[in-house]
């Protein structure tokens, strides 16, 4: 890869202009998703999204960003 490859591709995805989505919408596409890294998890990948952000809320209340992107 080169700089200027870089370069497009971060202008190209940083653009947020792929998709008009609900967050809900967005949470549930995360269910066509497979994550290979984490294979045991036997649970659709919406849920485990809100468990992950609740867990962070629990650990972490005054970080209103942090439960959002976890």
């Amino acid at each position: 890869q080169t700089l200027d490859f870089v370069k497009e591709k971060i202008a190209y995805w940083t653009k947020f202009n792929k998709a008009r989505l609900t967050v809900m919408v967005a949470l549930e596409k995360l269910n066509c998703l497979v994550d290979d890294s984490d294979p045991d998890v036997d649970i659709p990948n919406f849920v485990h999204a809100f468990h992950t952000a609740e867990r962070i809320r629990q650990a972490h209340p005054t970080l209103d960003w942090f439960h959002l992107t976890g």
